[in-house]
């Protein structure tokens, strides 16, 4: 789970909590004192409410999310169905707009070289994607936070630029058009 701070959950069979590990100092901070007791569901409700009233927003200010969600496991099927769950859980919580996703044991085991946790190194995957400008290392150097708004910046300029050519693409038809019509009055 990366809001900024990052913390490692293992859920045992049963949803409930075998370990709660804190993955940088925030994350630390946010998890002492906090009772982990309880299923899947209201563990997860207990954290966001915590790191919320920390100062750790859930959602930016255009609706990006600040929460991400990365599941593990070694098998795919089943990490698949407890991310569907999770999002449910959020749900349920009335938490809306976390980003659910889905880390490899080769994402892992990236995010670990890197210092980081598998959801936050996603998340840099994801903005290496999208601006070739920044690298695995300078991302995974961000904030979860700064990496989501710098996402949220590419895809909207990339967005933008699409507009823009869509634009130009009709303006150049339309102009082509009425040359011709030009050229065919000429003509006659």
């Amino acid at each position: 789970m990366d809001i900024n701070p990052s913390i490692e959950l293992a859920f045992n069979s049963m949803n409930r909590v075998k370990s709660a590990t804190g993955l940088n100092d925030d994350g630390i901070a946010l998890l002492d004192g906090l009772s982990l007791r309880g299923d899947r569901e209201a563990v997860l409700e207990k954290i966001i409410n915590k790191a919320e009233s920390d100062g750790y927003p859930i959602l930016g200010e255009n609706g990006e999310p600040y929460l991400h969600i990365t599941v593990t496991a070694k098998n795919e099927q089943k990490a698949s169905v407890l991310a569907e769950n999770i999002q449910g859980d959020l749900h349920a919580a009335g938490i809306d707009g976390a980003a659910v996703d889905f880390a490899g044991e080769d994402d892992k085991k990236q995010a670990e070289a890197l210092g980081i946790s598998p959801g936050k190194f996603k998340l840099a995957e994801k903005l290496v994607q999208v601006d070739e400008r920044v690298s695995l290392a300078e991302a995974a150097g961000m904030t979860v936070k700064d990496i989501s708004k710098a996402i949220q910046a590419n895809e909207a300029e990339r967005l933008d630029k699409e507009k823009e050519a869509e634009k130009q693409a009709k303006q150049e038809a339309h102009e082509s058009s009425m040359a011709a019509k030009e050229a065919e009055k000429q003509a006659a």
